[in-house]
Order: C-alpha cells, then sequence, then structure tokens
C-alpha cells in the first residue's frame, strides 16, 4: 500500500508541473548566437541577430526592451520568413542610451529568446605594404626595357640611322595598337577576375579570418593593373611625331615599360601577400611560381620589343618590276581612303598602307602609275605623295 500511495502521489506532482523537457514542443525560431554586436547608426545603433524559422508558416517578430522608454524597431517588416534564415536587424534609438552591454528581448510568436549586444569590434586596419611591389617593379620593368633595347640598337641588328627613340616604326603599320598585345590582355584580364573574386564570398571562404584585409589589397592591386595598362596604350599614341601615323620607338619602349610595370607589380603584390596566409601549401610554392611568372614576362619583353624594332625599322623591299601595276581606280580610291580623316595630310604612307591593306600584304610597293590618263584633280594630288 505504501508503494502504491507513493506512486500516486509521484504521478500527481508530475501532472501538477506541467510536460517535461523531454516532451516539451519543438522551438519554432532557433537563434545562432544569443550574443551579437553593435555597430553606430544615425545616433543610435544597430544589432544584427540571425534568426532561424523552422516553420513553413511566417512568424511575427517584434524586440523589447527592459528600460522604460526604448522601443526597439526590427526590419523585415516585423516577420520571419517561412523556412528560412533571415538578418534580423534591431535598431536601438539613441533614447535607450550607450550603454554596452544592452540586453532585450526578441520575441518570435510566443517564444522569447535573449539577446545581450555587446560593443562590434573595431576592423583592423589594411595592410597596405604589399602594394610597395609596384614600386620596384616599376624599376624592374624600366632595367628590362632598356637592356633589351641596348641590345638591338648595339648589338648589330639596328639599321643604321634607326636608333632615335623619335625614330617612327613604318613597318609595323598605322592599324598596329599596344592594346592588342598579349602583356595587356592578360594584365587587363587578371586585374578583372581578381576584382570580381574579391566582391564575392568565395576568397572569404578560402582565406579565413584575413580574407578583408587580403581582399582589399589583391583588388586595388588589379585596379593599379588595369588603370596602367590603359594608360600604356594612351602613351604609346602620344609619343608620336606630329603627323605620323606610326608609333615610336620610345612609345614602343614606354608602353612596354608600363605594362611590364602593371604585370610584374601585381604578380609580386598577390605573392607578398599570400606569404601571410595560409594556404595548405609549402611556402616556396607561390614564391617559386611568381618567379616563373617574372621570368616569362622578361622573355616576353625580349622577344616582342626585339621583333616590332626589327620589323618597324626594316628597310623597305624594293618595288618588283614584274609585278602588275595598281589600277588607277584602285589608286584613286586609296587615295580618298587615306584622306577620309585627314583630308589635308595625305602622304605616300598612308595610301600604301590602305592598299597593303586592299592586297592583304605588309605593306605595298611602289606604285605604278599605268598609262591610262588621270583625271587632273587626281593627277595633282597622286603627284604630290
Amino acid at each position: 500500500m505504501r508503494r502504491l500511495a507513493l506512486a500516486l502521489i509521484t504521478l500527481l506532482l508530475v501532472a501538477a508541473a506541467g510536460p517535461s523537457a523531454g516532451f516539451a514542443a519543438p522551438a519554432a525560431v532557433v537563434i545562432d548566437d544569443a550574443q551579437v554586436g553593435m555597430v553606430d547608426a544615425g545616433g543610435g545603433r544597430i544589432a544584427t541577430v540571425r534568426l532561424t524559422n523552422l516553420t513553413d508558416a511566417p512568424i511575427p517578430v517584434r524586440a523589447r526592451a527592459s528600460r522604460p522608454g526604448c522601443a526597439l524597431r526590427v526590419d523585415h517588416d516585423g516577420m520571419l520568413a517561412p523556412a528560412a534564415r533571415t538578418d534580423l536587424a534591431v535598431t536601438i534609438p539613441a533614447a535607450c542610451g550607450t550603454a554596452a552591454p544592452f540586453p532585450f528581448l526578441v520575441v518570435a510568436g510566443e517564444q522569447e529568446l535573449r539577446v545581450t549586444g555587446v560593443a562590434a569590434p573595431k576592423p583592423a586596419a589594411v595592410n597596405w605594404t604589399p602594394l610597395r611591389a609596384f614600386l620596384y617593379a616599376l624599376g624592374a620593368a624600366l632595367a628590362v626595357v632598356l637592356f633589351v633595347y641596348a641590345m638591338w640598337a648595339w648589338g648589330g641588328r639596328a639599321v643604321p640611322g634607326s636608333r632615335s627613340p623619335a625614330t617612327p616604326l613604318r613597318g609595323l603599320g598605322a592599324s598596329w595598337s599596344f592594346r592588342d598585345s598579349w602583356l595587356s590582355n592578360v594584365t587587363a584580364a587578371s586585374g578583372l577576375v581578381v576584382a570580381i573574386l574579391g566582391s564575392s564570398d568565395l576568397l572569404k571562404r578560402v582565406l579565413g579570418t584575413k580574407a578583408e584585409n587580403a581582399i582589399a589589397v589583391a583588388t586595388v592591386a588589379g585596379v593599379i593593373a588595369v588603370g596602367l595598362v590603359g594608360a600604356a596604350g594612351v602613351v604609346v599614341l602620344a609619343l608620336r611625331r606630329p603627323g605620323a601615323s606610326e608609333v615610336s620607338i620610345g612609345g614602343l619602349l614606354a608602353g612596354t615599360t608600363i605594362g611590364l610595370w602593371a604585370a610584374g607589380g601585381q604578380v609580386w603584390a598577390i605573392t607578398w601577400l599570400l606569404a601571410d596566409l595560409d594556404l595548405g601549401v609549402d611556402r616556396t610554392v607561390v614564391p617559386a611560381l611568381a618567379v616563373v611568372a617574372s621570368a616569362l614576362l622578361v622573355v616576353y619583353a625580349y622577344t616582342s620589343i626585339t621583333g616590332f624594332l626589327v620589323q618597324g625599322t626594316a628597310a623597305k623591299a624594293p618595288a618588283d618590276p614584274l609585278k602588275s601595276p595598281v589600277p588607277v581606280e584602285v589608286l584613286a580610291a586609296a587615295i580618298v581612303a587615306a584622306g577620309t580623316d585627314h583630308p589635308d595630310r595625305v602622304t605616300r604612307e598612308r595610301v600604301e598602307d590602305v592598299l597593303a591593306q586592299l592586297s592583304g600584304e605588309a605593306r605595298a610597293p611602289d606604285v605604278a602609275m599605268t598609262t591610262e590618263p588621270v583625271p587632273p584633280p587626281l593627277a595633282m594630288r597622286a603627284a604630290m605623295l
């Protein structure tokens, strides 16, 4: 009897206490972290609380503080989306004071969640030291270009009288553009890729806690490289003789120097930046790759500069006496086309460039006139060439 009475008393006590924790209804909303950072905004502060609605229906949400006269506001129209995680911004007005920590309640439906707002840590200052690589890259690029130029000018490959930086590279033609070079395209493309990755969350996941600093430095390095490549094309065109359509030796050297500066600076800035990050590989791998990339840039500088100088200053081949003369109609059309942009500066080189484009050759040979009569105005313009 005593055991039966004890069992009945135990059941009555359990029933009076309500359902046990083991049989309690599951929570409809869960919070990621009950301690959140607060940032200053508009005279007050904002605390972002990450909540997850575990149900298939929207749940109303609000926030309240224990301090009288402190009315908290929430965004998302005071609703948590169904079956979704929501970053709820709780606005703490200036009337609530500036004390930290700041406790408050988030009420989601009938569920109360206790939250403590603390002062958000100040973001660490960005270490811009890796950008010094651009200073060193400028000196290296200038040294490489001057060395290649000296090898061409005094190594027996230069045509006599063509060493001056002002010498136009007529062999390249007026249509040649530095912007079409491999160096410009690769540098610009890599800079854009870094900028795009920096705006996404991919690098943040890969680099971990030091992601913000790395992304900032890499993005700025990419922007600098793209800007330098754009400036290189302008410099090449600016360093031409007045009235000349071809680039000069000095323009080619200056543009290549700036292009190497951009590419080398970006390579070594990223290498410098990655030296402090744990990438899961041996620390010598990234510098070794940077050395290989730099060696490729030097080889590119030597082959491209030498090739352009040789091609641009090559002596003009004599006209082939057996080649059929250019018809008068084609010559007239070439003269008109050459004077479309600059009618007052129609030169022999411009006409030959047009004829070369029509015939698909690198440069048209000396024009031989036929015996067909030429209209007087056209004959006068042809005689001026």
